[in-house]
């Protein structure tokens, strides 16, 4: 499943409840980003037939470069900025786009987290 009216946990309970259901899938991009995928997904069910589609689980989700801070500022000063998000919301404006900003979200509850230097920073409390 995907698109954002999947993100609502109650909602995906309620498609896996019914007899006959052994496993729902919400694609982790389950905002609109997902839609994409989930179009190929269903061409390929349609074409090929259900039994060509395969699933097989992630044993981690840390895949791709292991980019340190330093490798992000290193990359942002040879592009002459300091983007230290790229997640956009709805209207493709970024939703935090320098550090200072990013500080700030976090004070005030806007974010939940900063992923900095293979680590986590979270709000005072947390």
């Amino acid at each position: 499943m995907s698109g954002g009216v999947f993100a609502d946990v109650r909602l995906s309970q309620l498609v896996a409840a019914p007899p006959g259901i052994a496993e729902v899938l919400v694609l982790p991009a389950m905002d609109d980003a997902g839609l994409p995928v989930g179009a190929c997904i269903d061409y390929w069910t349609a074409s090929q037939g259900l039994s060509c589609l395969t699933r097989d689980r992630l044993t981690h989700l840390g895949y791709g470069w292991p980019y340190t801070g330093d490798d992000l500022l290193a990359a942002g000063e040879r592009l002459g900025s300091r983007v230290v998000n790229a997640s956009f919301n709805a209207h493709e404006e970024p939703m935090v786009d320098t550090p200072a900003e990013a500080l700030q979200a976090l004070a005030d509850n806007r974010i939940d987290f900063l992923v900095c230097d293979g680590g986590m920073v979270f709000p005072v409390g947390q």
